[in-house]
Parts: structure tokens; C-alpha cells; sequence
């Protein structure tokens, strides 16, 4: 957290999604800060102090009315530069993620399709079954590919999979 110290030069109420969000620009400070569903306690031209994150979220309990002095920030170069770099490192892990889960959901269904092709899947006679076990199976396997994408931990084992090692290990 950074702490930041000026007069506020606007505050800015919106609806999003059916919520009323808050937030506020310093004089002499680039940048909106936050507050969420946090009502302001102050008004235009007021002097306040604060703690804030790297993305400028405020937190409101820290909001303190302080003397007239200018907009100050005590370790700026945080507070800006590296928000940006953390904020896109984040979107793009989220990004790469949603990448790797629709892989993964693709391959699914193109296995699902080839092992009912194949006969390797019984199908039961009724339709509405039958749409129970499709959704199952690219269930079953997307959450296989998608664990196997993962970068921050091994592949999963399945209880079939290490049957079979047991087995041939046993021969």
C-alpha cells in the first residue's frame, strides 16, 4: 500500500450492474482512485490522506482529513508503473487460462466424437440418456486436458491410468 496525501479536484459517482461505485481524482496526481460502494466522506477542494494499492484502490478505513497541503505520494514510481505491469501480467495468466480451458473443451469434443464413432462409448437406447453420457464424457475429458495444460502443477492421474502402469509394472 502507498500513502497519498492532496486535494481532492472531483469526485465521480457511477452505476454499474445495478451498484452505485465511487470514486475521486487528486490535483496533481494522474490516475482515478477507487473507492467501490464506499460513500465518500468528502467533498471537492478537501484535504485528505489515504492508503491505496498499486491499482489505486482505496482503503477506506485509512481516509483521514489532513492539513491543505499539495498532492504528495509517497513511493509513486509503485504506485503507477508497476500497477500497469501487474495488472496486465494478471489479465494475461486469465487470458492464457481461458485459452487452455476452450483447448481443452475443443479436444473433448473431438474425442468424444471419435470414441462414439469407434464404439469405444455404450450408448444407452433412449435419446435423453444418451445426451446425459455425451455431456459426461466432453465433461470428464475437458477437465483431463485441461488439468494436463496446467502450468503451475503435474498432470492429474487418473485411478485407470495408474491401474494400467500397476499392471504392465506386475508382468
Amino acid at each position: 500500500m502507498s500513502k497519498f496525501t492532496g486535494v481532492v479536484s472531483k469526485t465521480v459517482e457511477r452505476s454499474y450492474k445495478g451498484k452505485k461505485l465511487y470514486s475521486f481524482f487528486l490535483r496533481g496526481h494522474e490516475g482515478l482512485f477507487k473507492l467501490g460502494e464506499t460513500t465518500p466522506k468528502f467533498k471537492e477542494g478537501s484535504t485528505i490522506s489515504f492508503e491505496a494499492n498499486e491499482a489505486l484502490i482505496v482503503e477506506p478505513n485509512s481516509i483521514t482529513a489532513a492539513e491543505n497541503a499539495p498532492a504528495t505520494v509517497v513511493n509513486k514510481e509503485k504506485a503507477t508503473a508497476t500497477a500497469f505491469v501487474d495488472y496486465r501480467a494478471e489479465a494475461d495468466k486469465l487470458r492464457q487460462r481461458n485459452i487452455n480451458f476452450q483447448s481443452a473443451h475443443k479436444d473433448a469434443i473431438e474425442v468424444a466424437k471419435f470414441m462414439i464413432d469407434k464404439g469405444f462409448v455404450k450408448m444407452p437406447a433412449k435419446v435423453a440418456d444418451q445426451y446425459d453420457v455425451v455431456l459426461a464424457l466432453v465433461g470428464e475429458l475437458t477437465t483431463k486436458f485441461f488439468n494436463e495444460f496446467a502450468v503451475d502443477h503435474e498432470p492429474e492421474t487418473s485411478e485407470t491410468e495408474t491401474e494400467i502402469k500397476a499392471s504392465e509394472e506386475d508382468e
